[in-house]
């Protein structure tokens, strides 16, 4: 068995103002959450329980998710009084965690294999493995170094440009075993980049890192949202739009209505509810949301 963990209490300040009304998960990719696709996610590698913590307009996120059933999923909410950072969030909730744990971020937009990562960190009887992506500027994001075997040999998190050492970042999502956890204390404030894997390095530990093939995007800032739902439209990813796709690139949800001299040049996504009116022309790239009118 393995025990979901979704990491969704951060407050997206690099996102603003698109957060600053809302949880950086419910920032809507091709018209969902991007939490949304990460729960689907997990129910395609065979997830179906999660728990998911909040800090930062949590409660939204429950009362849109409430116990996910709409998801096909049974989550839970772990509600923080004070940001604990990543290691510290998931130390809140060591008493019910008894197995490997997957740890996943709720802002995340990915199409990778989990069970990839899962059967890797079990077959190296890891206590922790980190999936990794490859960006081209990792100024921002853990840099990582492995071996052979995948044994990470070097870490360095949002190093200087001077000091890259590799374009393989941490990905933020982890596989642990519960034993890892002893190390953190609790209601202290810790991530897993910035204190957990350097402290656990430092002390000889062997931890393992993970290369995972597909698309990634942690929506930074506004550049990487826009790319993130671009990507996705021109069907560079797994990740699905949801509507029906009435004709080649073109997604409606319910309740559209699109006058017939209307102009849609896929690929668009057009959400619940919207009107296009006659004499106006529609994309490409672009996503209409709920209860939109567009005239002439």
């Amino acid at each position: 068995m393995v025990q979901a963990v979704v990491l969704a209490g951060g407050a997206g300040t690099r996102l603003r103002p698109i957060t600053v009304t809302r949880p950086k998960p419910l920032t809507p990719i091709v018209n969902r959450p991007v939490l949304a696709h990460g729960l689907e996610l997990l129910r395609r590698n065979g997830i179906k329980e999660a728990t998911i913590t909040v800090f930062y307009l949590g409660e939204q996120i429950e009362r849109i998710f409430r116990n996910g059933s709409e998801h096909s999923m049974e989550l839970r909410y772990s509600f923080e009084e004070k940001p604990l950072g990543t290691a510290g969030s998931v130390k809140n909730l060591e008493d019910e965690l008894d197995d490997t744990i997957i740890i996943t971020s709720g802002d995340l937009v990915t199409d990778v294999d989990l069970q990839d990562l899962i059967g890797f960190h079990r077959n190296k009887g890891a206590i922790i493995t980190i999936a990794m992506t490859r960006i081209p500027n990792p100024t921002s994001y853990g840099i990582i170094s492995t071996d052979d075997q995948g044994r990470i040999v070097s870490y360095l998190e949002k190093p200087r440009s001077t000091a890259v050492f590799s374009n393989f970042v941490n990905a933020g999502i982890y596989v642990i075993e519960p034993e890892i956890l002893r190390s953190v204390e609790k209601n202290v404030t810790k991530d897993f980049s910035k204190n957990l894997i350097p402290d656990l390095l430092k002390t000889g530990k062997e931890l393992f890192a993970k290369y995972l093939e597909g698309f990634w995007s942690d929506i930074g800032n506004p550049d990487q949202y826009l790319q993130a739902n671009y990507e996705i439209l021109r069907g560079n990813t797994e990740i699905k739009v949801g509507g029906k796709e009435t004709s080649h690139g073109v997604w409606v949800d319910k309740g559209v209505q699109i006058d017939e001299s209307a102009r849609i040049i896929g690929p668009v996504v057009i959400g619940t509810g919207t009107t296009i009116s006659g004499g106006s022309t529609i994309g490409p790239l672009t996503v209409l949301g709920s209860n939109v009118t567009i005239g002439e």
